[in-house]
């Protein structure tokens, strides 16, 4: 049976029930479900994909091969993306959603995008779940379509479970309008330029202003180019400046001593919108600048600094300019998939992620598509 409207506003207000952002004039809960919208990230498929061939679901090369066809990209909002006719696209939503345990989640199309060709996969909602929805939007017209993120784009269905669940989200991955085709998109969406201005106001309110950019270029060079003995000192320095430029981060202390493990460095987190709401505090923060990639006891390790703080500091973020080993089925990446799944988040910043914060001083919003990232491993 799903919630009604007013079950759902009041899962919402005491906090069992998450979607992030909202506004307080939001008009995106309807009598048995809740609107969602359309996010920035988007997973395309190339134009030339006839050499493929077919897909053989026991070949673990022709998965790799698949995945060479598509190409990822990243539109702000504001800007838009072109779905060509016959084609598909998996999108993410807008918002972070957190599952509480007796509620699943099942997702529907609008019916005014069905009018233009567009169709979404019906796919479910685990309990437990968190992060944002990964969505296959499909253009079955004749026509390309232009999307724009931050448009309404599927209903969300919550059901309630008979009671909670045991085996919770473990996985890698309104009225009629008449029949005009253009049904209730974007002319008749009245607030979507005020969630964009949220979102966008939320965004720089996490980062810093522009200037501070060369500086952070500067302290990563220098932890590049240092002496072998300087290197973790330099990346230290570098983490410390890069997470002072975040508002609602407090740098509690540097090289803190926890029993016999010291932690690089010690942040307290008061954000309370994307991520970070469920990020819980303090966070720690640890750079291991070192030649070869960071291994499965070393995030062994980093988690029992979490287990030591207490069950508040859920969240480890691992400086890591050389990566770290392994697949989801072994190594570090592995251990990384088992502590998720047990409600702690290790994210890593590898020597890409590194540069670009660096050139574009946007670490919260980095932070956050590794952490979605983490939710599909």
């Amino acid at each position: 049976m799903f919630l009604t409207d007013t079950e759902i506003k009041l899962r919402i207000s005491n906090g069992d029930l998450v979607i992030d952002p909202r506004f307080a004039e939001a008009e995106d809960v309807g009598p048995y479900y809740i609107e969602l919208r359309l996010g920035t990230e988007f997973s395309m498929l190339r134009d030339s994909p006839a050499s493929f061939g077919s897909f053989d679901p026991a070949d673990p090369e022709s998965q790799l091969a698949l995945d060479s066809l598509y190409e990822r990209t990243s539109v702000r909002l504001g800007q838009s993306v072109v779905l060509k006719a016959h084609r598909h696209v998996l999108a993410t939503t807008l918002q972070f959603i957190r599952m509480p345990y007796d509620l699943c989640g099942l997702i529907y199309q609008r019916s005014s995008w069905a009018r233009v060709g567009l169709t979404v996969g019906v796919s479910h909602v685990d309990p437990g779940y968190q992060g944002r929805l990964v969505i296959q939007l499909n253009n079955i017209g004749d026509i390309p379509i232009v999307l724009y993120p931050g448009v309404r784009i599927i209903h969300l269905c919550l059901a309630k479970l008979s009671s909670p669940a045991h085996r919770t989200y473990q996985s890698k991955y309104s009225p009629s309008t008449g029949p005009s085709p253009l049904g209730s998109l974007l002319s008749l969406d009245s607030d979507f330029v005020k969630i964009r201005e949220l979102v966008e106001r939320r965004s720089e309110e996490l980062e810093p202003l522009s200037g501070e950019q060369p500086e952070l270029a500067e302290l990563l060079h220098a932890a590049s180019e240092a002496q072998r003995s300087e290197k973790g000192e330099k990346l230290e320095q570098f983490a410390l400046r890069l997470f002072q430029n975040i508002k609602g981060l407090r740098v509690i202390k540097k090289n803190a001593r926890l029993q016999a493990e010291e932690l690089d460095l010690l942040i307290s987190n008061d954000i309370s919108v994307g991520f970070w709401r469920f990020a819980g505090s303090p966070i720690v923060v640890e750079c291991k600048n070192w030649v070869q990639r960071v291994g499965a006891r070393e995030i062994g390790v980093v988690c029992e600094k979490l287990n030591s703080i207490g069950p508040d500091a859920k969240t480890a973020i691992i400086l890591a300019p050389n990566g770290i080993s392994g697949t989801p089925e072994r190594d570090a990446l592995l251990k990384i998939r088992e502590k998720r799944q047990r409600g702690q988040y290790i994210i890593v910043l590898d020597r890409e992620a590194l540069v670009e914060v660096a050139a574009s001083g946007r670490t919260s919003e980095m932070i956050e598509r590794k952490y979605d990232e983490l939710l599909l491993i």
